[in-house]
């Protein structure tokens, strides 16, 4: 897609879309439960930002998805996936 170049947080959209599409693929969701975790220690307010954003948001549209992930996530990213569900999508028992 020529015009990611333009929006460099699309990355991010479309790895969440990916994520979802493959909620079925433990090896993958393991994966990714690693990339959350590294980036969610990171400790870098931009990179935090995107991940909250772009990716997480985008991951937690789907509770299943959310729910699966979170079990592969430190404390750190496990407790931003729970906000993102709290604040945006109001799901209380997140």
């Amino acid at each position: 897609d020529e015009y990611c170049f333009e929006e460099p947080t699309r990355a991010y959209d479309s790895f969440a879309a990916e994520v979802v599409r493959r909620v079925d693929d433990r090896q993958f969701i393991d994966s990714v439960g690693h990339f959350v975790n590294d980036a969610a220690e990171r400790k870098n307010p931009l990179l935090t930002e995107v991940l909250i954003a772009c990716l997480l948001e985008g991951i937690a549209v789907d509770a299943n998805v959310a729910r699966r992930l979170s079990n592969g996530l430190n404390e750190n990213a496990r407790r931003l996936l729970r906000d993102v569900e709290r604040k945006i999508y109001g799901r209380m028992d997140a």
